[in-house]
């Protein structure tokens, strides 16, 4: 049976408990009020800013408070385990990157898409990288 994943707002509030916070140390920590906080976790209205430092203050990553997973990078999805004898993933000891505001806003618009408009969207990416690997 698929475990349902939590609403935003729940999976904030696991991930302050386990790191030991309160709600009024967390809203501390963040600068804000604790009512303010307070009404994030109970409606999960948070801004892109407050996840990342969010997940800074939780130690975990921004995908895991967005999604409840982290992501499988999208040149892994759809793709065939790898065999022994290929080469190491290529995400592989490589510093997250920081993205651009153009990067983020691309992000942020990808999300209201259907999973059929995200997977037009992969595609695309996708033939442009291997257009681009192969041209050097």
């Amino acid at each position: 049976m698929k475990e349902e994943i939590k609403p935003i707002n729940k999976r904030i509030a696991t991930y302050r408990r386990l790191a030991g916070h309160t709600q009024q140390t967390a809203a501390e920590a963040l600068g804000m009020k604790k009512n303010t906080y307070a009404r994030m976790e109970l409606h999960g209205n948070p801004t892109q800013d407050i996840i990342i430092r969010l997940a800074s203050l939780y130690n975990v990553s921004a995908n895991l408070l967005l999604y409840g997973t982290d992501l499988i990078p999208p040149t892994e999805i759809n793709k065939e385990p790898p065999r022994l004898e290929e080469k190491p993933h290529i995400f592989e000891n490589r510093p997250e990157p920081v993205l651009t505001t153009n990067e983020k806003n691309c992000i942020t618009i990808v999300r209201t898409f259907t999973k059929e408009e995200k997977n037009q969207v992969m595609k695309l990416i996708n033939n442009i990288y291997q257009a681009k690997k192969r041209n050097g």
